[in-house]
């Protein structure tokens, strides 16, 4: 519990420090380095981090996917649309596949190409409303709060009244009760 509470504390202070630089090139940097690292942390426990290539493949495409709009504010790169590099990334992850495809069942590939392409979608939100100013910096504060309660409610609930580990391998603490 205690750790816990000593996460949440360090997450809150890089929020903050996050929410205040959300104009900045250092905001994208960090959504692009959460997008990655949920990504490999799902690969993770889902066991797809053998396949090595294709998990750097989704974790570049995820960090380049958050830091795009960088390059858009300034007018630079314009040409670079979302829709090439996502072209190129489902190529590469295409010819990857084709390069391993004993190794690697069709099944996995479209999981990890799945989860490569729609997390970074899902924390390109968090750019798109740093960019609408104060009132989506609301949002952004908005959606954290909700999530951390949420985690905590079910990490609370889990731990009082529940009596089977609901995923061991992610939360090895939460618990579910099945009525």
């Amino acid at each position: 519990m205690s750790t816990r509470i000593k996460s949440a504390a360090v997450a809150i202070v890089i929020a903050v420090i996050l929410l205040i630089a959300h104009g900045t090139f250092l905001f994208n940097i960090a959504v692009g380095a959460i997008s990655a690292l949920a990504i490999y942390e799902i690969f993770r426990a889902t066991k797809m981090t053998e396949h090595k290539y294709q998990t750097i493949a989704c974790c570049a495409f995820a960090f380049v996917d958050a830091f795009m709009p960088v390059f858009y504010r300034h007018g630079w790169l314009y040409f670079f649309s979302y829709k090439l590099y996502m072209g190129l990334f489902v190529i590469a992850m295409c010819l990857l596949y084709l390069k391993e495809h004993t190794k690697f069942q069709y099944t996995e590939f479209f999981f990890m190409l799945g989860v490569g392409i729609l997390l970074p979608y899902s924390f390109s939100i968090l750019v798109t409303m740093a960019g609408l100013g104060g009132k989506g910096v609301f949002m952004i504060v908005l959606t954290l709060a909700a999530a951390w309660l949420a985690d905590s409610g079910a990490y609370f609930a889990g731990t009082f009244f529940g009596k089977t580990k609901l995923c061991p391998e992610i939360s090895p603490k939460k618990l579910w009760r099945a009525l």
